[in-house]
């Protein structure tokens, strides 16, 4: 992830699960937000897995995927913007492929996306 940083405060967290926009997928939702910090410079990314969905391996299994979706899908992403990836239940022994068509999908509905990824 080349022009990404990642969220760690839960105030940043908070205010974008109050203040973005949030868009529902199969095994992800995404919330985001336009950010004026980060408009030339690249992205911010926050991932969250509830305990509810199992256990800390099965959590950073499912973050691992996540991220490496993301990973694959970042060079479509304009700069500027502010994501927050919750995971949903359905992650739970998702394949990676499914993964990434649920983000790839979800990333297509907010209108983010500047073509299809590779």
């Amino acid at each position: 992830m080349k022009n990404t940083v990642s969220l760690k405060k839960d105030k940043e967290f908070r205010f974008l699960y109050k203040k973005g926009v949030s868009v529902p997928g199969d095994t992800v939702v995404l919330y985001y937000r336009a950010n004026k910090y980060m408009q030339k410079t690249g992205l911010r990314l926050g991932i969250t897995v509830s305990k509810k969905i199992g256990n800390a391996v099965v959590r950073n299994r499912i973050r691992r995927l996540v991220r490496e979706a993301y990973r694959q899908i970042e060079p479509s992403l304009p700069f500027g913007y502010d994501f927050v990836i919750v995971a949903r239940k359905k992650a739970d022994g998702a394949s990676f492929a499914m993964v990434l068509s649920s983000m790839e999908a979800v990333f297509q509905k907010s209108g983010i996306l500047k073509e299809k990824a590779k």
